[in-house]
C-alpha cells in the first residue's frame, strides 16, 4: 500500500470511528513503517481539523438570510409583532446601533419646497 492510499483510508476510517491502535496495526501489517504511519496520522488530524473550522462569514451570511426569509413571511401573513423582532434580531447581527434619542423632535426636518418661477 502506498501512503498516498493509506492517507485515504485512514480518512475514511477515521470518519467512521476506527480507533487509532486498530488503524496502525493494520498500516503496519500493509507494509508501511513507524514514521509513514505518523504522517498518515498527522494528515489525516489536519484534514480533520480543516472540517471542524467554522467560516464565520458564510454562517453570518446565512443567518441573514434566514432572518430575512422569515421576516418576510411574518409581512405576509400579517405577523407584524414576529416580523419586527425578528428585524431586531437580523439589526443586532449586523451590529447596527439604535438611533440616537433626540429632544423631542424628528430627526430629521422637512425641507421647504420653493415654487420655481419660469419667467
Amino acid at each position: 500500500m502506498n501512503i498516498e492510499d493509506a492517507k485515504l483510508e485512514v480518512y475514511q476510517m477515521a470518519i467512521c470511528g476506527a480507533s487509532s491502535e486498530g488503524v496502525s496495526e493494520k498500516l503496519i501489517a500493509a507494509g508501511l513503517d513507524q514514521l509513514q504511519v505518523l504522517e498518515v496520522f498527522d494528515d489525516t488530524i489536519a484534514r480533520l481539523r480543516k472540517l471542524a473550522t467554522v467560516d464565520l462569514d458564510v454562517e453570518k451570511g446565512r443567518a441573514i438570510a434566514r432572518l430575512d426569509m422569515l421576516f418576510l413571511n411574518c409581512v405576509k401573513a400579517g405577523d407584524m409583532a414576529t416580523a419586527l423582532k425578528t428585524q431586531r434580531e437580523l439589526s443586532d447581527l449586523l451590529n447596527l446601533k439604535k438611533a440616537p434619542k433626540t429632544s423631542g423632535g424628528p430627526l430629521l426636518q422637512p425641507a421647504k419646497l420653493e415654487r420655481i418661477n419660469n419667467g
